[in-house]
């Protein structure tokens, strides 16, 4: 199927690694004119000489993508390159684990501002161009710990649930003016963040790593984690007119966990 995404312009925010590389990627291919931001220069230079072996037209930006002023120049280079933004993912920020007597207000405030602050910002940076552009679309990347309780994560389920408060009212508030924002939710992914979700419920349970997994596991209907591919594809969807209809979604690929646990 044509998504229709040829040379559009998207941002692509956290593209070194995990769901955002693999978003990228998958953007690249579908003839996206893209321009990604993380933190460091050389793994976003080495995706960068990928995405060009695959014919993806690409400009990087190193910096923090949490501040607003990493996301500024982001944005700014975009525009300069290509003559505005049509698309942003906003793939940047994760937030600690941990059980709720372990968690301080530093780490509450650090959850919130790498999470919901830096999506919010990556939002504002975009929106003076998607009305110059006339419109655009946004996928934010959530998490499914927004809609049912898991152990040690309660500032993932907390911020996540605001962003989805989020979207749905910049969908009421922009829709009108073309403007589609939607996320993806996803579950266990097989990135470095699901490592991290291992260690802490081996921590938690006092299980051995294996086992720790094997919960885990068991969680989810079809016995497995998700792939970042798979989570791309949901993104990428959802940034094209295909899903043009669709706005203030939070689409959930977590293989049945949340309705199951």
């Amino acid at each position: 199927m044509d998504l229709l995404l040829d040379g559009k312009v998207v941002v692509v925010s956290g593209a070194s690694s995990g769901i955002g590389r693999a978003t990228a990627r998958l953007l690249a291919l579908e003839g996206c004119r893209l321009a990604i931001g993380a933190r460091t220069e050389e793994t976003l230079d080495e995706f960068a000489a990928e995405a060009r072996s695959l014919g993806g037209n690409v400009i990087t930006q190193a910096g923090d993508l949490v501040a607003e002023e990493g996301l500024a120049r982001l944005v700014t280079a975009a525009r300069r390159t290509y003559g505005g933004v049509d698309g942003l993912v906003a793939c940047v920020g994760s937030t600690p684990l941990g059980e709720f007597g372990d968690l301080d207000d530093q780490l509450w405030n650090q959850a919130f501002e790498m999470k919901f602050l830096a999506t919010a910002r990556a939002f504002r940076a975009v929106l003076p161009e998607f009305r110059a552009r006339g419109g655009g679309r946004a996928v934010f990347i959530t998490g499914n710990a927004a809609h049912a309780p898991l152990p040690s994560f309660y500032t993932s389920g907390a911020i996540n649930a605001a962003l989805g408060n989020l979207i749905a009212n910049l969908a009421r508030e922009y829709g009108s003016e073309q403007i589609g924002v939607n996320a993806v939710s996803p579950g266990p992914v097989s990135t470095h963040r699901y490592q991290g979700l291992v260690r802490a419920t081996s921590t938690r349970t006092r299980l051995p790593p294996p086992g720790a997994e094997e919960l885990i596991l068991s969680s989810i209907p079809d016995h497995r984690v998700g792939a970042p591919d798979e989570v791309a594809h949901m993104v990428v969807y959802l940034l094209s007119q295909r899903a043009a209809h669709m706005n203030g979604t939070v689409a959930v690929i977590d293989g049945g966990q949340t309705w199951v646990r």
